[in-house]
């Protein structure tokens, strides 16, 4: 499936109910982790056509889609619901780089090179504040994917976030964690 109709499917995909019955995993960035690790490789990252949007529940409001196409400045292919209010952004494909300063978006974005390097999903957290000013803690983690086996070209990822109302709650930098498969 091309990027175009997997991006498609997870904006489509917002109004269905969960996928799965059972003791599956319901954390969000475990869930999509999980499901990562057991795609094929094509080399050392999993080819995008065998990544299926519909095995991971909430799999729009809080996810992305980065296309790296070589030819093109990196864009954002699928930006969630949640992810769009948070950021202010609209549901247009919109260029890395043109996403608010501050937002989620963009932090997220300052990430890839490493991800790019170790061709691994990356787990972030960090502290950040709101656009009212309010501090709060993220989470993310980005996934790699290959289209033609010969490199990292989409990468799609979750992330979660809450404000905090207790200063002593928020970890003083980012922590970034590569996970080993």
């Amino acid at each position: 499936m091309a990027l175009g109709s997997k991006v498609s499917a997870l904006r489509r995909a917002k109004a269905l109910p969960p996928v799965g019955t059972g003791a599956r995993e319901r954390r969000l960035h475990l869930q999509a982790h999980n499901y990562w690790a057991t795609l094929p490789r094509a080399g050392s990252v999993p080819h995008w056509r065998d990544f299926d949007p519909m095995m991971i529940d909430d799999r729009c409001t809080q996810s992305f889609v980065i296309d790296l196409d070589a030819g093109e400045p990196p864009h954002l292919r699928l930006i969630g619901e949640a992810l769009q209010a948070e950021g202010g952004v609209g549901t247009d494909v919109i260029g890395l780089a043109d996403a608010p300063p501050g937002s989620l978006l963009m932090r997220i974005s300052s990430y890839l090179p490493e991800l790019l390097t170790r061709a691994v999903p990356l787990s972030v957290e960090a502290p950040y504040e709101t656009t009212d000013g309010i501090p709060g803690i993220y989470r993310a983690l980005l996934m790699p994917f290959t289209t033609d086996g010969n490199g990292i070209d989409v990468v799609f990822g979750v992330v979660s976030w809450r404000e905090t109302a207790r200063a002593g709650e928020r970890p003083d930098a980012a922590r970034i964690v590569p996970i080993r498969s």
